[in-house]
This record gives structure tokens, C-alpha cells and sequence, in this order.
């Protein structure tokens, strides 16, 4: 069933409105309305309050399980792995103005753009056509194949489990810290899975070199390790900064392509 989970997933990101997943933004609400209930709580209490909602969902798919044919439990699943994607729609509207900008050959309004919407400050339009790779590489890994990973490994649960320690990070207070280390933790396997689709879509020895580097390291953080790769699989962005973000979307679609076709093969054996 996750594989036709996973199928139903993508075609309602691919041709619905729902470009950016569910529409009410549940995991972070949850995460924005306890953070400040929690201050003067014990990290381990706190976090333990965040990951509360995953003992109510176990115990609704359980309930649910056999009902309707199984039905039930697909539409389940279909929400919660909504809930679970990034809300930034990296492969779409995020780069949607950028891209006009670097189309007209207007690079200091592109630089503008990329200040203002993503925090990146650069210098000359090599490094800002980089660092629009990068983000929307890392934008791609943690908003849709860190949770696929979970997903397709642990099930629903796994993957919502993953998005709110990612929430959970972003907020000051007792538990961002333990949530920021169970994060990295849960993203150096997939980050680096990544790195091997990458390998296999874009130029493989540059790429698979660039993984070597990265396969032993603990320390690194999942951003740049996926940036790092990514941009070797890439090669130079020495083209117009329209066509560098259309081959890092390209580059992106055939990593998650293959993916797809593993896990179908996988559930098909």
C-alpha cells in the first residue's frame, strides 16, 4: 500500500492546487502553540510533548486498519505524508520570480529577490547561481525526501515524526536542541541516499567523489552535504542562472524519479 500511497501523493502535489501539501499547516502549529507552554519544562519532557501527536495517530491507524477495505487507512495515509512535505514548493512557485529576474539578464534584481525571500547575500552572479542550487536542493531534500525516506522505511508515523523535530528545531525554547540532534541523526542516511541518486543522474565520478568525502562524516550538516554533492553532480554553473535552476529541477525530478521506480520494483518483488 505506500507505494500507491506514494503514487497518490505525488500526483495531488503534481496536478492539484496542494502544490505545497495540506493546506492547514498542522505540524507547525503544533509546534508554534506548544513552544511557549514549554519554557521552563525539562528538554526531555518537552520533546516527549512534541512527539505527543504520534501516540494519537498510532492509535487511529490502528482503529482504522481493515476498515472499509482498507480504504480508510489509504486516505489516512495520503493526509499524513501531506502533512509531512516542506511548504515551500521548491520545484515550483519558490524560484517562480527568481527565475523571471535571471530570464531578463536583471541579476541585481535577482539578488534582491534572493535576499529578501531565501536570506542568501551574494557576490557576482556565478556565486548567486550557486547558492539558488544549493537551496533549492536542500529546499527539495528536507521538504520531500527526508519524509519519502521515513515514509517508505517506518511508515506514516516516521515520516511525521521527522517533520516535527524539523519544526521543533525552529522554535526557542527547552527542546530545540535535543530536537536539532534527533533531526541531524535522521537525515545523514537519506542525505547521503540522495547523494547516490545524484551520482547516478549527473555526473557520476564528480558526484561520487564528492560522497566519499561525506560518507564517514557525522559532524556535517545535512544542508551542505546535499548542496556539496548536488553541485558536483552538476558541474560548474557556468550558464545563464535561469537554465543552472532548471538543470538543478532537472536534476532533482531524476533522483526522485529513481526513487520511485526502486520502491516500485521493491514492492513489486
Amino acid at each position: 500500500m505506500n507505494f500507491l500511497v506514494l503514487l497518490l501523493v505525488v500526483l495531488i502535489l503534481r496536478f492539484t492546487p496542494w502544490r505545497s501539501g495540506f493546506p492547514l499547516d498542522l505540524v507547525n502549529g503544533w509546534s508554534k502553540a506548544l513552544s511557549p507552554r514549554c519554557q521552563q519544562w525539562h528538554p526531555g519532557l518537552a520533546l516527549a510533548a512534541l512527539l505527543s501527536p504520534l501516540l494519537v495517530l498510532w492509535v487511529l491507524d490502528h482503529l482504522v486498519a481493515g476498515l472499509a477495505y482498507g480504504l480508510l487507512t489509504l486516505l489516512l495515509h495520503v493526509v499524513l505524508l501531506l502533512l509531512c512535505v516542506g511548504r515551500s514548493d521548491p520545484l515550483g512557485s519558490l524560484f517562480d520570480q527568481l527565475r523571471q529576474a535571471l530570464l531578463r539578464n536583471d541579476h541585481q534584481a535577482a539578488s534582491l529577490l534572493a535576499e529578501r525571500d531565501l536570506g542568501l547575500t551574494t557576490e557576482g552572479p556565478e556565486e548567486l547561481r550557486a547558492a539558488l542550487q544549493g537551496r533549492m536542493v536542500w529546499e527539495t531534500a528536507h521538504g520531500y525526501f527526508v519524509p519519502l525516506f521515513w515514509y517508505l522505511l517506518l511508515g506514516p508515523l516516521g515520516a511525521l515524526g521527522y517533520r516535527l523535530l524539523q519544526r521543533g528545531q525552529g522554535f526557542s525554547w527547552p527542546a530545540a536542541d535535543w530536537s536539532a540532534r534527533l533531526c541531524h541523526a535522521l537525515e545523514w542516511l537519506p542525505v547521503r541516499m540522495l547523494g547516490l541518486s545524484f551520482a547516478l543522474v549527473g555526473r557520476f565520478e564528480q558526484a561520487l567523489g564528492a560522497l566519499r568525502d561525506y560518507l564517514a562524516n557525522w559532524d556535517q550538516a545535512a544542508s551542505l552535504v546535499s548542496t556539496r554533492i548536488a553541485l558536483a553532480a552538476l558541474g560548474p554553473p557556468d550558464t545563464s542562472g535561469a537554465v543552472a535552476l532548471d538543470q538543478a529541477r532537472r536534476l532533482l525530478l531524476r533522483a526522485l524519479l529513481i526513487w520511485v521506480v526502486v520502491w516500485a520494483l521493491i514492492s513489486l518483488a
